[in-house]
């Protein structure tokens, strides 16, 4: 009776040991995809645009984003605008461009 016990008890610690670390693991693989994938935002004056990419000139220096399917209908050089980008690897994918809203001088 006492080997059924001490074996049960030796298999209970077993298992759940690895539920523990098997938890532990998909915890932070989560945190590390959500962290990849969190949406930025840019704003600032685009330098140049083409059909692959925008050159955005904004307070901290420049920035190259690879535009893929985002539409940029009406954005050219000279334009005010805010990227909202995904970084992969070392590349800013944008998922929209927006224009900014030019304000009236007086």
């Amino acid at each position: 009776m006492r080997t059924y016990l001490a074996a049960a008890l030796a298999a209970s610690l077993l298992f759940t040991g690895s539920a523990v670390t098997f938890a532990a693991q998909t915890k932070s693989a989560a945190k590390t995809t959500a962290h990849a994938t969190a949406e930025k935002t840019a704003s600032g004056t685009v330098k140049s645009i083409d059909a692959g990419k925008l050159v955005l000139k904004t307070s901290k220096g420049e920035m190259t984003f690879s535009l893929g399917s985002t539409k940029t209908d009406n954005v050219a050089a000279g334009s005010k605008v805010q990227v909202h980008y995904k970084s992969e690897g070392k590349d800013r994918v944008a998922t929209s461009v927006m224009m900014q809203p030019t304000t009236a001088k007086k």
